[in-house]
């Protein structure tokens, strides 16, 4: 799954990237940013790791952070990449 070359015009995630071991979150990081231009993203920030620290590193041209109106506690997350 991780090696795969397909290119996404949108990757779209929610509840889950904060959730797995570190090595699986650096494995969908790189293949998100290898992959698309755009990330979207709907997650909480009450575990150790956020998707913002996950992706602070890479190429991001754009970023746009709001609070979920649907769920308390979870933000919406738009990442766009080089």
């Amino acid at each position: 799954m991780f090696k795969i070359q397909n290119k996404f015009d949108l990757v779209f995630n929610s509840d889950s990237l904060t959730e797995i071991d570190a090595l699986n979150q650096k494995k969908y990081v790189n293949l998100i940013i290898n992959n698309t231009k755009f990330f979207y993203s709907i997650n909480h920030e009450s575990n150790n790791t956020t998707v913002t620290n996950l992706f602070l590193k890479t190429n991001i041209t754009e970023y746009d952070k709001t609070l979920y109106w649907l769920r308390r506690g979870y933000l919406e997350e738009q990442f766009k990449f080089k």
